[in-house]
């Protein structure tokens, strides 16, 4: 599929939830080499995102991103 050239204009509506998450629940879903971050003992932060993208965007389409937990990333020292 070809896309159209960038800046795109999308209009739609879209659907963000916050949780806390049990760190050792979501562990094996993270690669190792990244940490998650705990925002208070045993706990993250996930989030689910869910849009539609409709008529008048350039691209019409709809998504789900689940994010298990934010993390940030460790450098080998």
């Amino acid at each position: 599929m070809a896309y159209p050239q960038a800046p795109w204009t999308l209009k739609g509506y879209a659907i963000l939830t916050l949780h806390f998450v049990n760190i050792d629940r979501v562990r094996p879903l993270i690669p190792s080499e990244l940490k998650i971050i705990s925002l208070w003992p045993g706990k993250a932060l996930g989030g689910v995102y869910l849009s539609y993208y409709g008529t008048g965007s350039v691209l019409e389409y709809s998504e789900l991103i689940v994010v298990p937990a934010f993390v940030g990333f460790v450098a080998n020292r």
